[in-house]
C-alpha cells in the first residue's frame, strides 16, 4: 500500500523537507526499511562531540551550567577567575543557522583573576546574562534575587539553579581584530559568536521571543506548547538529556552535571565595556 504524504513544505531538523523525511520513515519509500540520505542538509551532521555556534541567529537552547570556583590552576600555579559556566547547546534550528547539537560557552563571573576584584566589563556582561536568565529582577531601580529578595546575589546557587532551563539567545557574530591577539596562539582573535556584553538572552517563555521557532519535543518536558511553528518530530535524540525539567523552565536538580566540553580558556574582554545596568553595585557580587 502507497502511503501519500500531505506535510507542508517545511524543512526538518536534518535539513529535508517534511513530506521527503516522510518518503524515508520506510512506509513510502521503495523498501520498508530505507534510510534514503537524499535533501539531507551535511552541514547539519556532524561525528564531532562538541562544536561550537558559528552562524548568528535566534536559537532555541538549553543550558547545562557547571561550576569552576578554584582560583588557582593547581597544574601550573595560573590564577584563575572563579566563574560559572553555561554551555547553550541548539535544540532547534532552521536554514542558515548553526545545527542542533551545536554550543554557545558563556560565564558567569564570580570574582575576578585569583579571586580578587572583579573587572567593570565582567560585572555588566554578569549581570546582563543574570537578567537574561531570570536570576536577578529589575526592582525599585535595584537589581534584586529573587531566591532572597536582596541586592546579595546568591552566588553559590547560580549553576543549580540555571542548569536545565531553555533559553533564547540571540546570538551575534564577533569582527576579527588584528590588533587584539589571542594569548594562547598570537593570532588575531578570529570571528566567532556571542552573546555582546551578555546582552542577547531571554526566558523561553518570554513575549519578546514568542516568534521564535522552537522545538516542540523540549517544550513538552518543561510542560509548555510551541507558540510558534516548531518543530514537532520526535527529539528524544539529545533532548531529554539536556532538558529534562519538571516545571516550566526550572532546574531539575540541586546539583549541576559534569562538563561536556572544555570551554575556551577566558572570555575576551569586549573593546568597549558598558557601564554596569541600573542599580547594580560592585559589592552585589560579593564573595
Amino acid at each position: 500500500m502507497t502511503a501519500t504524504a500531505t506535510a507542508p513544505q517545511q524543512t526538518t531538523g536534518w535539513g529535508q523537507t517534511a513530506e521527503k523525511a516522510f518518503e524515508n520513515n520506510g512506509f513510502g519509500g521503495a523498501g520498508e526499511f530505507d534510510f534514503d540520505t537524499d535533501g539531507v542538509d551535511t552541514t547539519k551532521v556532524s561525528n564531532e562531540t562538541t562544536f561550537l555556534v558559528d552562524k548568528p541567529g535566534k536559537y532555541h537552547m538549553t543550558v547545562q551550567a557547571t561550576e569552576h570556583f578554584e582560583t588557582v590552576n593547581k597544574d601550573n600555579g595560573e590564577q584563575l577567575s572563579p566563574h560559572v559556566n553555561l554551555a547553550l547547546t541548539v535544540v532547534h534550528s532552521v536554514e542558515g543557522q548553526s545545527p542542533e547539537g551545536a554550543v554557545l560557552f558563556v560565564r558567569l563571573t564570580v570574582a575576578g583573576k585569583g579571586g580578587g576584584q572583579r573587572e567593570d566589563w565582567q560585572v555588566a556582561q554578569t549581570l546582563n546574562l543574570l537578567k537574561g536568565l531570570g536570576l536577578v529582577v529589575e526592582q525599585g531601580g535595584k537589581l534584586i534575587d529573587p531566591s532572597n529578595g536582596t541586592t546579595k546575589l546568591d552566588w553559590k546557587t547560580w549553576a543549580s539553579r540555571a542548569h536545565g532551563m531553555q533559553v533564547v539567545a540571540d546570538v551575534k557574530m564577533s569582527k576579527p581584530d588584528a590588533n587584539r591577539l589571542d594569548p594562547r596562539t598570537q593570532q588575531p582573535y578570529p570571528a566567532r559568536a556571542e552573546l555582546p556584553f551578555g546582552r542577547g538572552l531571554y526566558q523561553v517563555n518570554d513575549p519578546k521571543v514568542k516568534d521564535v521557532p522552537k522545538s516542540a519535543a523540549a517544550l513538552a518536558l518543561i510542560g509548555m506548547t510551541a507558540a510558534a511553528p516548531a518543530d514537532t518530530k520526535a527529539e528524544t535524540k539529545a533532548t531529554t538529556s539536556r532538558a529534562s525539567t519538571p516545571a516550566a523552565n526550572a532546574p531539575p536538580a540541586p546539583s549541576p552535571a559534569p562538563a561536556v566540553a572544555q570551554a575556551p580558556a577566558a572570555p575576551v574582554a569586549p573593546a568597549t565595556a558598558p557601564g554596569p545596568l541600573p542599580g547594580a553595585d560592585l559589592d552585589d557580587l560579593d564573595i
